[in-house]
């Protein structure tokens, strides 16, 4: 029992550590996060899932709870529970016209606690956000 408590104590270290990780800045000092940890972060840790085929996109730099992300037809809002969050617009389906399947993914800067909201349009803002597609 100890050692499964101590185990779980030691994911939870390390989660937590790659999510600050990726949240910093690029050593370059420009102020834009690390593209690789936040895509591994997004892909591993978050969503558990591969990000193979899709296209993946983050804000800038964390986006203030309760403010919202606009799309052609509606308005998503960043969680109120969060502090400032990580917004990541993930495009299932790449190829297609829209409407198709796309995700808006948010994660706690400070808790680092995440959210999904399913869509089927892109965010407006999509052109100002910092592409996670590997070249």
């Amino acid at each position: 029992m100890l050692r499964r408590i101590c185990i779980s104590r030691l994911f939870c270290v390390v989660l937590v550590g790659s999510i600050a990780f990726a949240a910093s800045p690029s050593p370059g000092g420009k102020g834009t996060p690390d593209k690789e940890a936040l895509r591994t972060m997004l892909e591993k840790q978050v969503l558990k899932e591969s990000l193979v085929g899709k296209r993946v996109y983050v804000s800038r730099k964390p986006i203030p709870g309760r403010k919202y992300i606009y799309t052609w037809r509606m308005k998503v809002q960043v969680p109120p529970k969060f502090s400032r969050a990580w917004f990541f617009f993930v495009d299932d389906m790449p190829e297609a016209n829209w409407e198709h399947p796309c995700r808006y993914v948010f994660v706690d800067v400070k808790t680092h606690d995440s959210e999904v909201v399913k869509a089927s349009l892109p965010p407006k803002n999509l052109d100002s956000m910092v592409s996670l597609d590997k070249q």
